[in-house]
């Protein structure tokens, strides 16, 4: 699982996020933990597209030619 930094960073941090919502706060959601989750998912989501889109079409077209 090479050259997925930052997936596997944003993964780690939503992961630790939840973690310390559900134990360090009895599952209570404050505004600030609702900003970071929100802000984390959409990160994840960005690396994950990035990398969709470097996988599909980058390296299928250096395949190609």
């Amino acid at each position: 699982m090479h050259r997925r930094p930052g997936i596997l960073n944003t993964t780690t941090g939503l992961v630790t996020t939840l973690i310390n919502i559900y134990t360090a706060k009895n599952g209570t959601w404050s505004v600030t933990a609702i900003a970071t989750v929100a802000l984390i998912g959409v990160m994840l989501s960005v690396m994950a597209a990035g990398f969709s889109v470097y996988t599909l079409l980058i390296r299928g077209l250096s395949n190609k030619g």
